[in-house]
């Protein structure tokens, strides 16, 4: 038993015994009792293994492979090899992980913004603060011993361009890996609430010109790198980059800071006020969001939103009908809407099933990024004023968008209230 949220366990549907079994054929336990593999095959059924473990956890990939290399050992090196008993020792090991004592970790980063234009200095989330900066402090100019090696990595580009915001994450975690993880969940919803105030129409291309540069205006500086909580790095070898990284011009929102302050904080307060899975189902989708327009292939950004979208309305459900039904619901012109999602679902479904790519795909990212956008607020302003869940919200969403059906359908059922209030006063002696 963990001491998380649950245990760990078999996928449905795989046969953890075959894989299993030839992990332990390439097995020996050494004298000193070290358990080593013969020949390269290891590594290929290490990754089936893994790929067949639901963690029951939110762990980093560097820390499951830690508890899982545990678990192997402790496995072969006890004699015990039913799957049951190796389930056993991955949850002694994700356990031993989860009592650990928390440390203090500082990622550092960057933001495609001018430092004079960002709304705010700080963020506190509920397991990080995010601090931006106009430049970054001193103490974390150890960051620059990592100079050389990026510089071979990208010649021509800054690992904090100068006219970027720094930021710096800070937060508790027990392993370097997910305190990466962790910071950029909380850096990338930031980065999405931003986002939906400052990506306007007009940074979209539109017509026949494509343009190649990520839609994305709020990107994220190239090199990240992990200190201590006095700007010491954690490690001097190691540090974090994105790998297809795009150092674009940083948008300078100065002239609309108010504006995008009030926005922020209103998708803010509003997701905040959201209970239980609702509140992650919301942030979960902005970080959806986010990543989705920091891609640069249209295709890949229209599945990614399209993704996000869907998470958003049915919670990452294969319900298209009621995705799109549920869409056109919060818009006026709503048959515009319900073909305009229908003519993206079928590029996305081209795309995904017979590999075909699109051409000039902007109109429907823009058009992708302004659904989403309306969505995100309505649930939000629905949430407060029905004081509901998501759930509720989307059975209000469900109800016919035609007048004539809702003023039938509300004939019918103020016929059955009467006909319920009469049996209740039957049944209960007034007959």
């Amino acid at each position: 038993m963990t001491a998380g949220k649950r245990a760990a366990r078999w996928r449905n549907g795989t046969r953890p015994d075959v894989i299993l079994g030839k992990i332990r054929k390439v097995a020996t336990v050494t004298e000193d009792n070290r358990v080593q593999f013969s020949g390269m095959d290891y590594f290929d059924d290490d990754a089936l293994l893994h790929g067949s473990i639901d963690y029951g956890e939110d762990l980093s990939f560097d820390v499951k492979q830690i508890v899982r290399s545990k678990a192997v050992t402790r496995w072969v090196t006890k004699g015990k090899f039913t799957s049951a008993d190796f389930i056993g020792e991955l949850n002694k090991a994700i356990n031993d992980y989860l009592v650990a004592e928390d440390r203090d970790f500082v990622v550092v980063s960057s933001l495609s913004v001018e430092s004079e234009g960002v709304p705010f200095r700080i963020v506190r989330l509920p397991e990080s603060t995010i601090n931006l900066y106009g430049a970054l402090p001193k103490k974390f100019a150890t960051r620059s011993s990592h100079q050389d090696r990026w510089s071979k990595l990208f010649p021509s580009k800054s690992d904090l361009p100068e006219t970027y915001t720094a930021v710096a994450i800070s937060l508790r975690a027990k392993h370097k890996s997910d305190a990466i993880t962790k910071a950029f969940h909380d850096l990338d919803y930031v980065r999405g609430l931003l986002a939906l105030s400052i990506v306007p129409g007009n940074s979209f291309t539109l017509g026949a010109h494509q343009d190649q540069r990520p839609l994305n205006r709020v990107m994220l500086g190239g090199l990240h790198s992990l200190h201590d909580t006095n700007g010491q790095l954690v490690d001097a070898d190691q540090f974090w980059y994105e790998p297809n990284y795009f150092e674009r011009q940083a948008i300078n929102v100065a002239d609309r800071k108010d504006r995008i302050r009030s926005e922020f904080q209103f998708y803010r307060n509003g997701i905040a006020r959201a209970i239980g899975d609702d509140r992650k189902i919301l942030e979960d989708s902005v970080i959806r969001y986010a990543r989705a327009l920091d891609e640069a292939d249209r295709n890949i950004v229209i599945l990614k939103l399209w993704s996000a979208l869907e998470h958003l309305v049915v919670h990452g459900e294969q319900k298209p009908e009621e995705l799109i039904s549920r869409c056109a619901f919060v818009f006026s012109n709503d048959s515009y809407v319900d073909q305009v999602l229908r003519v993206v679902r079928a590029c996305r479904n081209d795309n995904v099933h017979k590999g075909i790519q699109g051409e000039g795909l902007d109109s429907y990212c823009y058009q992708l990024h302004r659904i989403f956008r309306n969505m995100l607020g309505f649930y939000i302003s629905r949430l407060k004023r029905f004081e509901s869940t998501l759930g509720q919200v989307n059975e209000f969403l469900d109800l016919p968008a035609s007048t004539v059906s809702l003023e039938e359908r509300l004939v019918k059922v103020s016929n059955e209230t009467r006909l319920l209030k009469m049996a209740l006063r039957f049944r209960g002696g007034s007959r």
